[in-house]
């Protein structure tokens, strides 16, 4: 199995733990006041940071389009495009959310969810592409 194979079974495995241990942590809660809320924080919090170590394999795609400069320019593209997407998105999220009042910066956390979640589409691409 090839690293990007071994990569992709980890988080697979990495996200069935995070759920299960998710709500193992909710279910023993006593008070299970926001039970959704606080399932879906934990989990999202856990499928950013994953999704961030995706952006390790850029070298990897620097790699594989050395050679072809096209491709470079429209994978590039492609990338900036998802990315404004998702800055756009993070924007109704914000304005959906409910941080706590106490915290410091909270838009931060917001605002970086969609650099972090596009680790996971930097891997998919480096992986079809070494599939090529």
């Amino acid at each position: 199995m090839s690293r990007y194979g071994l990569w992709a079974v980890a988080v697979v495995a990495l996200m069935v733990l995070t759920v299960v241990v998710a709500f193992a942590r909710q279910m023993l809660r006593e008070q299970r006041s926001y039970l959704v809320r606080s399932l879906s924080h934990a989990i999202l919090g856990t499928v950013a940071c994953v999704g961030a170590a995706g952006w390790l394999f850029l070298p990897a795609f620097i790699d594989l389009v050395s050679s072809l400069a096209w491709s470079v320019v429209a994978v590039s593209a492609f990338l900036v495009v998802v990315l404004i997407i998702q800055a756009v998105l993070s924007l109704v999220w914000w304005s959906d959310s409910d941080p706590d009042p106490s915290a410091r910066s909270p838009w931060l956390g917001t605002a970086l969810i969609p650099v972090f979640v596009s680790g996971y589409l930097v891997f998919l691409v480096v992986f079809v592409m070494s599939l090529m």
